[in-house]
């Protein structure tokens, strides 16, 4: 359509333009091409204006900036999380070690000389419960964030 137009203007032609029962204008420089019953309109191509349509826009600084915010913004909430979980395995690894090595011990009491077997690592133990308990939650954590992420529409690769 809008070749035609093109066309027309070089040429300095007559164009036509008319409108169907839709609303939808057309234009034609063929007046046989031109539908019966349809008011058509004569424009010499001397009349005829372009426009141009106008340029996009840039991204502005200031949203390239957000952008680059939001993009460190859930880098770190990754790496945060993902480093959490990594402390808490590894701590989980040194402490079921040690409880695996040492189960009991053997102390004389000072005083009355008597032999006691003390479970040392009861401590230990509860750390290593409370510490699993962690790791959960903060597995979670990781997951509800990769729901965020992905419902915010964050790029993949700002997830690693």
């Amino acid at each position: 359509m809008s070749a035609a137009l093109a066309v027309a203007l070089v040429l300095a032609q007559a164009v036509y333009t008319w409108t169907d029962a839709s609303g939808t204008v057309h234009y034609t420089d063929d007046a046989a091409a031109i539908p019966k019953g349809v008011k058509a309109e004569k424009t010499e191509g001397g009349a005829l204006t372009t426009i141009e349509a106008p340029p996009k826009p840039k991204a502005a600084p200031r949203e390239a900036a957000a952008a680059a915010k939001d993009e460190q913004l859930w880098r770190t909430r990754f790496r945060d999380a993902r480093q959490k979980i990594a402390d808490l395995e590894a701590q989980i690894d040194a402490d079921a070690k040690i409880v695996g090595d040492n189960p009991l011990v053997v102390t004389r009491g000072r005083r009355s000389g008597r032999t006691r077997f003390r479970n040392q690592n009861a401590e230990l133990e509860a750390r290593l419960a409370r510490n699993k308990q962690q790791l959960a939650r903060e597995k979670a954590a990781l997951d509800d964030l990769e729901r965020r992420a992905s419902f915010a529409n964050v790029p993949r690769e700002w997830r690693q």
